[in-house]
């Protein structure tokens, strides 16, 4: 049967198969798990460490919230799947105009634009996962991931900054409160 989308419809396109499970708790946030592709820590909470394979996500991945917490946990997973690239995994990063500050991480590829992006080369396709961080700025930016993602050789999840009520996954990032509490010193 074909993959169902969120109303139950039939969904077109191609159906991805991951490692699982897919979230998993560490107590360190360095204690990344090793059988996925993409694995980065979202947060710390009672349990230890939640960490998520985004390879494994069913499709877009929206970051919302407020939009400098948001932009701080994209830059966090980026500059994680880089150190996750230097270790072996088959995971290429892929940042698209201003979505994260620079510095880039390890091995990122920068595109000026969403309309830019271009297919992997043949080197590169492996077996692994595209993660591709971006803002959409219109419905032509839309379009145009749209495109990429569906003619891709190779999985492509897009990581977007923004609020996308239809996205199958969705973090809404919030500001630190550590950060309202300002600046404690560490020697009295």
């Amino acid at each position: 049967a074909p993959v169902a989308s969120h109303d139950g419809r039939p969904r077109s396109g191609r159906t991805w198969l991951t490692a699982t499970p897919y979230l998993v708790w560490t107590p360190l946030p360095y204690d990344a798990p090793d059988d996925g592709i993409a694995f980065a820590c979202l947060g710390a909470g009672d349990q230890g460490c939640l960490f998520i394979d985004l390879a494994a996500a069913p499709g877009a991945v929206a970051i919302g919230g407020d939009d400098a917490a948001a932009a701080r946990l994209a830059e966090s997973i980026a500059h994680q799947l880089g150190q996750g690239v230097s270790s072996g995994r088959s995971c290429s990063t892929v940042i698209v105009g201003s979505a994260l500050p620079e510095p880039y991480p390890p091995g990122a590829v920068w595109a000026a634009g969403i309309s830019d992006l271009a297919p992997a080369s043949a080197a590169s396709l492996a077996d692994g996962a595209e993660i591709v961080f971006c803002r959409l700025r219109s419905n032509d930016d839309a379009f145009a991931l749209a495109r990429y993602v569906s003619s891709a050789e190779r999985r492509v999840v897009p990581v977007v900054l923004a609020n996308l009520p239809d996205a199958p996954w969705s973090f809404t990032a919030e500001p630190s409160r550590r950060e309202a509490e300002g600046l404690h010193p560490a020697i009295a």
